[in-house]
């Protein structure tokens, strides 16, 4: 039970293999006695609710840092396919995951920013419903307001009209330049010459999903 456990901790980055299990054997016999591997502990549901299920939760602010993130990718990878705004949430999860893991981020850190993501998750939720956008309108939506762009909803709009300008852009290098173009003259003075490559990298890749 203790490989499952510590699987369950690193969900995010490895496969289990011989060389996890030898080191899972090596902290068996030096620091775990038997009778302390408990189950492996289930994941929380991500909505509303978690973070009140958290507080009352009265395992060890480690134990929540494990289950929080095993819990956040899990919802992603169901949730990510038909919510791409996901996709930049999963992102810095796996941010918070390697500074964690590299012991720049303590327990309390590491706790209180996936915290924030599911915070986030969920206001993106109910924001979605509120403004009745499609899924990759809001999703183009998001990005923009996660960079502070002042009317991310109208730009948001317009460049899904580009995008259904060229349908085969990730198909037709012709296409694909001149979305490009477009995105580069809608967007290029609200965000800058500094960021826009990236900005743009994130919607296509919001895009081809």
């Amino acid at each position: 039970h203790l490989y499952q456990a510590v699987l369950s901790a690193f969900l995010h980055r490895v496969h289990p293999d011989k060389e996890l299990m030898r080191k899972t054997a090596e902290l068996v016999k030096h620091h775990v006695k038997v009778g302390q591997i408990a189950e492996p502990l289930p994941i929380y549901e991500i909505n509303e609710k978690t973070l009140e299920a958290l507080k009352k939760d009265g395992k060890s602010d480690k134990t929540k840092v494990i289950n929080l993130r095993k819990s956040i990718t899990v919802f992603i990878d169901e949730n990510g396919g038909t919510n791409p705004y996901l996709i930049g949430i999963g992102e810095r999860l796996e941010a918070i995951n390697e500074l964690y893991d590299q012991r720049q981020l303590d327990t309390i850190e590491a706790l209180k920013k996936m915290e924030d993501l599911i915070k986030e998750i969920n206001l993106a939720k109910k924001e979605q419903a509120e403004k009745n956008l499609d899924t990759r309108t809001f999703s183009i939506y998001w990005i923009l307001k996660a960079r502070y762009v002042a009317s991310a909803e109208p730009m948001a709009k317009k460049i899904d009209e580009l995008l259904t300008k060229y349908p085969n852009w990730n198909v037709n290098a012709e296409e694909k330049r001149d979305l490009r173009l477009g995105l580069y003259a809608q967007m290029l003075k609200p965000i800058g010459k500094e960021r826009i490559q990236e900005v743009i990298e994130k919607i296509l890749d919001v895009a081809k999903r």
